[in-house]
């Protein structure tokens, strides 16, 4: 369609990094809605994802450990998600109390989840990290007021977390620190890559003096310098925003009338992930992480990763110099035929080219950014899993979002509900192609692939346009290899109570 903005429109469009043809784009795929992948069956164990033997992980881990120096690594967190839905639960009480007693809350907690998860929460709350951070010790009785005490944890009345980014809020302790997960992750890496160890945050700007202190704080504790840690962060860029709609599809305003910009999901983190220039990039969400004393089991599987990701890295350049070369492609075969049936599941021997077709798909189907994606078995976890994918005749193994999915299509609801797997998102990512030349990500990314969804506006429901998400249509180009983890090294925080379990609490 058609689209002519004002003046003031087009100013402020221009002003946020966007173009007048770019708000176009996004108005048209909010409107027309975006493409629905179409599901062919789970990808599974022996059908697009590979199980590792307890040799084969020892085996990659120490091949990791003897080949990384010859690499260069970074460890990539996008850490500027708000806390808001980890204090959801105690949110919501908070809002409709003035006050509350603990025996009224008990009697409520067997109506109301919210109700339950609170009276869960404070009943453990000395098991809490943050709970030596408050002036006072917290003691319950029948008729005390448990208001006060979660406007003290949530609100600048006290410690304000529900206003904290959740890589900043106290997630673990020892016999000495409190550690946020921002120490955590420094930590992992540390261990993980040794010394000259990389790791880049994605961060708030309302928070980045917090996240400094942060970094800064580490350091001090290991006595580390910024020169034997590289610790950056970045800003998720504006011009990544997109526009929204109003319900009579009109540019969605504010109260002053100025155009209204949202962040597009982690889809938008790809620019900062392409600007990072390390040989591999491992991805973790910043909530996925254990306590220190968990750490060294799960560092075994993160460098089984790294090993697999160097071992696939130094496969597939053997292949494209030899094709780029032409060194006799008949020595080649048994390599060539042996890895696309292992690791891309492809039967080498349907496929039927002359040899410079030949020369000319492997080089398309190889030259290009590819990652190592753990996947753990699915115990009801909300999020992506592993699917086969059929796209213009072709299959390739994608993760895919439950907000992706054709619910009207109840063949693609049959294929979900038969899904083995789930998405922690931890993965290792090659980005460099065989000459060592730095790929550029953003043109292996399926712009068809967005999620069009509804949010809210000081009451006015608005239509928003999300990009493809960074581990979903951002990657879809990509060659995906899944690989299955123990479910041990999957340790995510969304709500406050997970920090009790026990991976979290160090037992």
């Amino acid at each position: 369609m058609k689209y002519v903005f004002n003046l003031s429109e087009i100013e402020q469009i221009r002003a946020h990094g966007l173009s007048e043809e770019d708000a176009v784009e996004q108005i048209n795929y909010i409107l027309s809605g975006t493409k629905k992948p179409e599901l062919v069956r789970p990808a599974t164990i022996g059908d697009g994802i590979r199980e590792l033997s307890k040799f084969e992980i020892k085996r990659l881990s120490k091949l990791f450990k003897e080949k990384k120096n010859k690499f260069t690594f970074t460890k990539f967190v996008p850490a500027s998600g708000a806390a808001t839905r980890m204090f959801k639960a105690l949110s919501g009480v908070l809002f409709l109390h003035k006050t509350l007693t603990y025996s009224e809350l008990k009697s409520l907690s067997g109506k109301n989840e919210d109700y339950s998860k609170t009276l869960y929460f404070l009943e453990n709350f000395t098991e809490f990290p943050f709970s030596s951070l408050l002036e006072e010790s917290v003691s319950l009785s029948e008729f005390t007021d448990v208001i006060p005490l979660l406007e003290k944890i949530l609100t600048e009345k006290g410690l304000n977390l529900a206003d904290f980014p959740k890589a900043l809020i106290p997630f673990h302790k020892d016999s000495e620190n409190i550690n946020t997960p921002v120490h955590e992750h420094l930590n992992e890496a540390v261990k993980l890559f040794g010394d000259y160890a990389n790791i880049h945050f994605t961060v708030s700007e309302k928070h980045a003096e917090r996240f400094e202190e942060n970094f800064d704080l580490f350091l001090k504790r290991n006595n580390f310098s910024r020169e034997e840690i590289s610790v950056d962060y970045s800003f998720q860029l504006s011009k990544t925003d997109t526009i929204a709609l109003d319900s009579d599809n009109r540019l969605a305003k504010d109260e002053k009338g100025n155009v209204i910009f949202r962040p597009a999901g982690h889809g938008a983190l790809l620019e900062n992930l392409n600007k990072i220039n390390s040989d591999f990039i491992f991805i973790n969400n910043i909530d996925n992480i254990a306590h220190p004393t968990v750490q060294k089991d799960i560092i075994l599987y993160k460098q089984a990763l790294g090993g697999l990701a160097i071992k696939i890295k130094e496969q597939i350049d053997s292949i494209l110099l030899a094709l780029k070369s032409k060194i006799n492609r008949q020595a080649n075969l048994e390599e060539i035929e042996e890895f696309l049936s292992e690791n891309l599941f492809i039967d080498f021997k349907n496929l039927s080219f002359s040899e410079t077709a030949e020369i000319e798909f492997l080089l398309d189907l190889l030259n290009r950014p590819f990652r190592i994606a753990a996947m753990v078995k699915n115990e009801g976890e909300p999020g992506g899993g592993p699917f086969w994918v059929k796209e213009e005749g072709n299959f390739s193994l994608q993760i895919i979002e439950k907000s992706q999915i054709d619910f009207s299509d109840l063949s693609q609801v049959e294929i979900l509900n038969n899904s083995t797997h789930f998405n922690p998102v931890d993965m290792v990512c090659s980005v460099k192609d065989y000459n060592g030349n730095k790929f550029d990500l953003t043109k292996f990314v399926n712009h068809d692939l967005g999620i069009v969804t509804k949010k809210s506006y000081n009451g006015k429901e608005l239509k928003v346009l999300e990009l493809p998400g960074l581990w979903n249509g951002a990657m879809h180009n990509w060659l995906t290899f899944f690989v299955e983890l123990p479910l041990f090294t999957f340790n995510p925080v969304k709500e406050i109570n997970d920090l009790l379990k026990k991976n979290h609490l160090g037992e």
